[in-house]
């Protein structure tokens, strides 16, 4: 069994039914990954970082309602001037709180 990944368990002493279960939990891991953490088209979340600079036609996958709302926030000029001065996380918790 290759455990150089894993140098702290390499060097135990643990008998092959624990380094079994190790290996057939980190196998299973492996092929269950993409079902919990599926790949992102990250591009389409761009919006999130930069609100105020995003053109409409990359939150295409928002909702008519969800759209309206992000237009109102854009017009929204108290919350451009937060945006510009609040570290991004707490801009989104303003936001949510607004």
């Amino acid at each position: 069994m290759n455990l150089k990944m894993f140098p702290l368990t390499a060097n135990s002493t643990f008998n092959i039914e624990v380094l079994t279960l190790i290996a057939d939990t980190l196998t299973l891991f492996d092929e269950k990954i993409n079902h919990y953490f599926p790949l992102l088209d990250i591009i389409s979340f761009d919006w999130l970082c930069n609100p105020f600079g995003t053109d409409l036609n990359t939150t295409h996958q928002l909702e008519l309602k969800e759209e309206t709302e992000f237009l109102n926030m854009l017009n929204d000029r108290t919350l451009r001037i937060k945006f510009n001065s609040d570290e991004l996380n707490i801009f989104w918790i303003g936001v949510l709180e607004y």
